[in-house]
């Protein structure tokens, strides 16, 4: 299994202001997303950790930051 490193997600690991921040993405949405990938076997295998972050950040997400 590889490992997915999330984009920036709407959660309060970093305080409150991190979850109410409309520049990250919702955690649902986050999980939704990757578990439909994995699911459907769409996931890196092996490769750097940068690549793999890109290939599971939704596009309208990627420029984000």
């Amino acid at each position: 299994m590889p490992e997915i490193s999330p984009p920036y997600v709407r959660t309060e690991l970093t305080g409150a202001a991190q979850a109410a921040d409309p520049r990250a993405m919702p955690l649902s949405a986050y999980i939704a997303e990757v578990m439909a990938m994995l699911e459907h076997g769409n996931h890196p295998r092996g490769g750097c950790a940068q690549s793999a972050l890109a290939a599971f950040l939704p596009v309208t997400h990627r420029s984000r930051g």
